[in-house]
C-alpha cells in the first residue's frame, strides 16, 4: 500500500496541524497523505542500487538508492511515532485500570464462593434446612452478581472484551513493535532504510492506527 489512510485519519483528528505542516513542507506527496486507499509501489528490487549501477556515481556500496518522496514518508513516520505512542499509552492505563477493577471484582466473588460453602456447613449444625438453604442462596446470588459485574467491566458496549488479557497483550505488543519503528528511523542516517522496509513501516503504523481506531470506538 502506497499511502496510510487509518494513519492518516489518525493523524487528522488528533494532529491536525501537525499533518497539515507535512502537506505544506512536501505538497508533492499529496497521495501519500491521501485518506483514500492506494496500490502499493512497484517492487524494490526494479529500482537502481549501489550494487547494480555501474560507474561511480556517487551512490554508497550497500546503501538504497534514494526514491520520490523518501523525505516525506519518513517525516510521516516520525509524526506518527508521537501520536500513535500517545494514543496507546492512554488506552493501555484505561485497560489496565479497567482489568484491575475487574480482578478485584472477581477476587470478591471468590471470596463469597468460600464463604458460602464455610457458611452452609455451620448453619446446618444449628439452623433448620429450610433457614441453611435460604441464606446459601442469597450468599450465591452475591457470588452471581460479582460474576456479571466483573463481565460488564470487561467488555465494552459495544461487546468487546477490551479489558482482557489478550487485548491488553496485543496493545503491549504492538507499543514495543511501535518502539523497534522509532529506534530503526532514529538509525536511519546511519543504517538507510530501504524502500521496501519504509513502506512495511507505514503499513504497520497503519495497522496500529487501525487497532488504536477499534479500541477507542469499542
Amino acid at each position: 500500500m502506497e499511502n496510510a489512510p487509518s494513519l492518516i485519519e489518525l493523524l487528522k483528528r488528533n494532529a491536525s496541524g501537525d499533518l497539515e505542516a507535512l502537506r505544506r513542507q512536501f505538497p508533492e506527496a499529496a497521495k501519500l497523505f491521501s485518506t483514500e486507499r492506494m496500490l502499493g509501489p512497484e517492487d524494490e528490487s526494479a529500482i537502481p542500487t549501489a550494487e547494480n549501477v555501474s560507474g561511480s556515481g556517487g551512490i554508497q556500496p550497500g546503501r538504497p538508492t534514494p526514491f520520490p518522496n523518501r523525505a516525506a514518508v519518513i517525516a510521516l513516520i516520525e509524526t506518527s511515532l508521537n501520536t500513535i505512542i500517545a494514543e496507546m499509552d492512554a488506552l493501555t492505563q484505561t485497560i489496565r485500570k479497567t482489568m484491575k477493577q475487574v480482578s478485584r471484582t472477581r477476587f470478591a466473588g471468590a471470596i463469597v464462593a468460600t464463604i458460602a460453602g464455610g457458611l452452609t456447613s455451620i448453619l446446618a449444625l444449628k439452623f433448620p434446612n429450610e433457614v441453611v438453604q435460604a441464606v446459601t442462596a442469597f450468599v450465591a446470588m452475591l457470588g452471581g452478581i460479582t460474576t456479571v459485574t466483573a463481565d460488564q467491566f470487561e467488555r465494552a458496549p459495544s461487546g468487546v472484551r477490551i479489558a482482557s488479557a489478550e487485548e491488553y497483550a496485543k496493545l503491549v505488543e504492538a507499543r514495543s513493535k511501535v518502539e523497534l519503528i522509532e529506534l530503526k528511523i532514529a538509525r536511519d542516517n546511519i543504517i538507510a532504510i530501504s524502500r521496501r522496509d519504509l513502506y512495511a513501516m507505514l503499513d504497520e503504523l497503519n495497522d496500529y492506527a487501525l487497532t488504536v481506531k477499534r479500541l477507542q470506538l469499542a
